[in-house]
């Protein structure tokens, strides 16, 4: 697979994915998480450590009966033992004996998007076309999502957090590999501010959206879209678009909508923003209408339960609170992040939430992409 020109960066320096804290300071870690075990009277030791981009991620193993709420309990010693900010407690979910204690690492290295495009193509490895790179775990691992089998995600964080870097990291993975044939595109902003480098795109579906009337508009349209192409899969009897296209040799292309500061949709328009969101969501699969929405504030009149039965994948960044991270991603940690593309990637409710450093893309690569596609 060929990734656009405009993200090489074949003729710099690579950045190395855990370099950021070198192995004495992660023993000296280790060191400091089991003497302060120790004055607790809890008897553990540190198995391993994996150093990602932004943690460091230490698993303990505690000798029999010793319940892992103890360490949890432990938090603000451990925290202020290691002379960190903030960090994560996370039980294993298939070992009881096991935590895991997430350190953050002195010094970011920057998971970018350049940089994993660069390892896909080394390593030949294909990606779909609504497949997008997420970032890397702490294990060094890339983690990439598909919209496709998603085929809808939520995405909440405080302002400089991530989020909208999120936004354009998914918008620079999937539009170059596909044609406005084969992909159209609603961006709504209500900033009026992250998606003005979109603007004149050919994959546009209408020009950017930022005022109510607008997005009101374009939630209207993909409704009747959305109904227009279930009649036509009946006709044909074809399960999906991708079967429609073999049976009658027409094409349907997917539809992205997405919306930065999805609250401010839900504040205008409310029950009625979410009648159409959760109709045209349920039927995603068959027409290929996908939902992709962010917001600062993601309280519970936002993403209230209804949407959230249809927007499992849910992408955290850094929040204000344990409510908010709760509300969001069902469970706290969210507010234990520590911003600038630090996440928790939840897919489904019954999966494990990954810790992920967002794949991250610059305004510059963003202004050469679309105008890489609005010349072409």
């Amino acid at each position: 697979m060929k990734f656009p020109r405009i993200f090489r960066r074949s003729n710099k320096p690579k950045t190395p994915g855990a370099s950021n804290t070198d192995s004495r300071s992660a023993t000296d870690d280790a060191r400091v998480i089991r003497d302060t075990l120790a004055e607790f009277d809890i008897e553990a030791k540190v198995l391993e450590a994996n150093v990602g981009h932004g943690v460091t991620s230490f698993l303990v193993q505690l000798a029999p009966g010793v319940n892992p709420d103890k360490i949890a309990k432990l938090d603000a010693n451990l925290t202020l033992n290691l002379q960190s900010t903030t960090l994560r407690i996370v039980p294993s979910l298939t070992d009881s004996s096991q935590v895991s204690i997430e350190v953050p690492n002195a010094k970011l290295v920057v998971a970018r998007l350049s940089d994993l495009f660069d390892q896909l193509a080394r390593a030949k490895k294909a990606m779909s076309k609504l497949e997008f790179i997420v970032g890397k775990d702490i294990s060094g691992r890339m983690v990439t999502a598909d919209l496709a089998s998603l085929p809808h995600l939520m995405i909440a964080g405080q302002t400089g957090s991530g989020k909208s870097t999120m936004l354009s990291n998914i918008l620079a993975n999937i539009l170059p590999k596909n044609s406005p044939e084969d992909l159209q595109v609603i961006l709504i902003d209500p900033k009026q501010v992250e998606f003005a480098p979109y603007e004149h795109i050919p994959h546009l579906q209408r020009p950017v959206i930022t005022e109510p009337s607008g997005w009101n508009d374009a939630l209207s349209w993909a409704l009747q879209e959305s109904e227009r192409r279930l009649q036509l899969l009946a006709s044909s009897t074809a399960a999906d678009i991708d079967e429609y296209r073999v049976k009658t040799g027409q094409h349907l292309p997917h539809i992205l909508v997405m919306s930065d500061e999805f609250s401010d949709m839900m504040m205008q328009g409310g029950d009625e923003v979410e009648r159409i969101i959760t109709t045209v969501a349920g039927s995603a699969a068959k027409t290929g209408i996908h939902f992709v929405v962010s917001t600062s504030r993601p309280s519970v009149d936002v993403y209230t339960d209804t949407l959230k039965t249809y927007f499992e994948p849910r992408m955290v960044f850094t929040v204000a609170s344990r409510v908010d991270s709760e509300s969001t991603l069902g469970e706290s940690g969210a507010e234990k992040l520590n911003g600038r593309g630090d996440l928790l990637y939840r897919v489904f409710a019954e999966t494990q939430v990954n810790r992920i450093q967002a794949a991250y893309v610059s305004d510059d690569e963003i202004q050469r992409l679309t105008k890489t596609l609005r010349d072409n």
